[in-house]
């Protein structure tokens, strides 16, 4: 987790008490990941950045997180 560029969250509030996360400070920086869906945060500028995502349950969010990844992944592929 620290070395990670960005760490990728569901609902912050939860995650600190039931997510990995849980074991950093307070003011470890994180992103909900519903601002990187709406456009309103980028966390991979660049292809190393080490992007994490630490959900903590919530199954539709994991299965549009899935889905908006295979979108992304298709994009970038020559098909």
């Amino acid at each position: 987790m620290l070395r990670a560029d960005h760490v990728i969250v569901e609902f912050e509030p939860q995650t600190r008490i039931e997510g990995d996360i849980q074991q950093l400070s307070q003011d470890f920086p994180v992103t909900e990941f519903h601002r990187i869906v709406n456009g309103e945060k980028a966390v991979r500028t660049n292809e190393d950045n080490l992007v994490v995502f630490d959900g903590v349950g919530f199954a539709s969010e994991d299965f549009t997180a899935l889905v908006f990844l295979r979108d992304l992944i298709k994009k970038t592929e020559c098909i």
